[in-house]
């Protein structure tokens, strides 16, 4: 008979908030973001009824290749010969790209009586080169702003048959043509000065003259990293006054990487990577110059290929020192397939390289190493599972990093769930520990899936000395290989027993003590918590036989699979049957209650998971409870079960649990 899941959930929650700052807003010292799919309209005082308004939303129009030309189709263009026509049409395509992205803001508005005209901005982030002014004459007819349709002029509008409007006109263009010029040369001045600002205030000339040029280079990467623009322009010589020689051309190259799409910058976005994990393989000092050489892996990759990049760090005569601007990023073409064969060395130490610069810990035994490098496993950071390992180097630090690596990965698989420690075998400073993956909603312990774990004694303690094939020799002596092959051959009805699982035999006439049902409870919402399997086996009880076996940990699989937050509610006690009162909730779920029974057994209280209750409140689960009664009237004398009915009553007229504050 199979038990059915208690229950199961999985609440996913992905933000992705973009977000364009104006001209005004960068001035103001706000955020900055680059625009991606066409420009953006700022959030000035200008609505879409007033010129500024109806200029921005026109050049948005052209930016987009949807302005109608038609007389009356929103601009104020007349009738005109199809020539003339042409040449409007191929300059508002010529503007087309110049607008595809950034932020226009109009910035300032004149009106002669009916003539209008817009003084429009156009930035992209900080980059100096993409600053633009789009000049937009405007007429009003009928009440309403008509746009002209060239920017910067009011021709093929018709103004000719009013002389007084042709006047206004003429002086608007004029007006027009002397802002755009120096409007570029204003805006591009306020922003030099609004980065020199924030640059300086991201780090002193004393503390980026104290860093080491590895710690410059790492620096600049976190910039990278976090979106910190002005950190990344202070490490490649912001702070230098004056400036270096290419600033420009740095500080353009250095914008357009923080904020093009990832898509059209691979090389960026490598370095933006928090998954690739990096780490400097050589350093060559030198005077003026230090090149450092960093490699890195995106341990996620199936084969995973080390990528080698260089930094040159330069000091100044001024005693200063700067991140020479990496040509490599200059380019925002992917990587040719092959690795240049100067760079083969420096991959290859890669690996001992990296153990070598995370020091290990000290662990005084198998046990402690076994728990705490499982937990790891389950981290999002690779990084943390580097401390439990020997310092390796060669081809053995390759053997164990990438080892180790396939198991980490293997937990991402699993949604992030560590594996299980099944059990340790010992023979002096050599000590094996059996791994399991745990899969939500599907745990099994097939031998074929359990991985084997040699961890070493060394004079700091013991580590992980890398995986033994599941199968063949283990090239351990006896008697601990003669113990693993014994091992290797367990079920998973054995493991669940070694893992300390008891039968449901309630001992006649025994109630539930108090005090070890106060501990279980404690035990079970802290396992449901951390979603513990190894720890929630240690909580249940199960018959023997491989039908039960699977039965149990389908039912546990379904435990783990969800995500709502557990916090205990009550324990209650009825001859002699117990009950824990788990309320579960999550941010994108409605809240439930469910009864666990317990029943005393010749090794404490234990849950009886595959039976669990829930508040009868829905059509589904008034079924599903149906299914667990079934299943304990099958296993229990309907008499032995008045206890528990009458905690369960108890539980369904009540309000719903309300977990004690904390």
């Amino acid at each position: 008979m199979r038990t059915r899941p208690a229950f199961s959930g999985l609440i996913g929650l992905i933000g992705l908030i973009g977000r364009f700052s104006s001209v005004a807003a960068i001035l103001a010292g706000g955020p900055v973001a680059a625009a991606e799919g066409g420009p953006d309209r700022s959030d000035g005082p200008d609505g879409p009824g007033d010129p500024g308004g109806v200029a921005v939303s026109y050049l948005i129009d052209v930016a987009r290749g949807r302005v109608s030309l038609e007389p009356g189709g929103g601009t104020a263009i007349i009738d005109s010969s199809g020539r003339k026509l042409a040449e409007i049409r191929g300059l508002l395509a010529g503007l087309e790209d110049e607008l595809a992205d950034g932020k226009l803001e109009a910035l300032e508005t004149r009106v002669l009586d009916d003539a209008a005209a817009v003084i429009v901005t156009r930035h992209v982030a900080f980059d100096l080169s993409r600053i633009s002014v789009h000049p937009v004459g405007l007429l009003k007819r009928d009440g309403r702003w008509l746009p002209a349709p060239v920017p910067g002029s009011f021709e093929n509008t018709g103004i000719s048959y009013s002389p007084g409007i042709a006047r206004q006109a003429r002086e608007l263009e004029a007006w027009m043509a002397r802002q755009r010029e120096q409007r570029i040369v204003d805006l591009r001045e306020k922003l030099r000065e609004k980065l020199r600002q924030g640059i300086a205030e991201t780090i002193t000339p004393e503390k980026l003259a104290a860093l080491s040029p590895e710690e410059l280079v790492f620096t600049f990467i976190r910039a990278r990293q976090t979106g910190d623009l002005h950190l990344a322009l202070a490490c490649l010589g912001g702070l230098e006054q004056p400036p270096p020689p290419d600033w420009d051309k740095v500080l353009q190259r250095t914008t357009r990487g923080f904020h093009r799409p990832a898509g059209e910058s691979p090389r960026w976005s490598e370095l933006s990577a928090r998954g690739r994990i990096r780490c400097v393989v050589s350093t060559d000092p030198g005077d003026p110059l230090t090149i450092v050489s960093v490699g890195s892996i995106n341990p996620l990759e199936r084969s995973p290929e080390v990528r080698i990049r260089h930094y040159t760090v330069l000091k100044t005569t001024a005693g200063t020192q700067r991140l020479r601007f990496p040509p490599w990023l200059a380019s925002m073409e992917e990587d040719p397939e092959e690795a240049d064969p100067i760079d083969a060395p420096l991959a290859e130490a890669f690996a001992g390289s990296l153990l070598a610069r995370h020091p290990a810990e000290s662990f005084a035994d198998p046990q402690a190493l076994a728990r705490s490098f499982c937990a790891s496993l389950g981290q999002d950071d690779f990084l943390a599972t580097l401390p439990h390992l020997t310092k390796a180097t060669g081809a053995e630090a390759d053997r164990l990093l990438d080892e180790v690596r396939r198991l980490w990965r293997e937990a991402r698989n699993s949604r992030d769930l560590p594996p299980m420690l099944l059990g340790i075998e010992q023979e002096g400073a050599t000590a094996v520990a059996f791994l399991c993956p745990v899969e939500p909603g599907n745990s099994r312990i097939k031998r074929h899936q359990v991985e084997l774990v040699r961890l070493d004694q060394g004079p700091s303690g013991w580590l992980v000395a890398g995986r033994i094939p599941a199968t063949g020799s283990t090239g351990l002596d006896e008697p601990l290989a003669g113990r693993i092959g014994e091992a290797r051959l367990r079920r998973e009805p054995e493991w669940l027993r070694h893992l300390g699982l008891v039968a449901p035999n309630p001992r006649e006439g025994g109630e539930v003590a108090e005090a070890p049902l106060e501990t279980l409870a404690g035990n079970w919402v802290a396992a449901l918590e951390n979603r513990d399997l190894a720890a929630m086996i240690r909580c249940v009880a199960a018959g023997d036989g491989r039908e039960a076996a699977e039965d149990l940990m389908e039912s546990l699989g379904n435990e783990i699979a969800s995500n709502r937050r557990p916090e205990l509610g009550s324990v209650q006690r009825a001859g002699p049957w117990a009950a824990i009162i788990v309320h579960f909730s999550a941010e994108d779920e409605e809240s439930l209650d469910l009864l666990y029974p317990v029943l005393e057994t010749t090794a404490g209280p234990r849950i009886l998971v595959g039976e669990t209750l829930f508040r009868p409140d829905s059509r589904t689960r008034k079924f599903l409870n149906r299914s667990s009664w079934k299943l304990l009237e099958e296993r229990f004398d309907p008499e032995k079960l008045e206890g528990l009915r009458s905690i369960y009553d108890r539980f369904r007229r009540s309000e719903p649990e309300t977990p004690p504050s904390k």
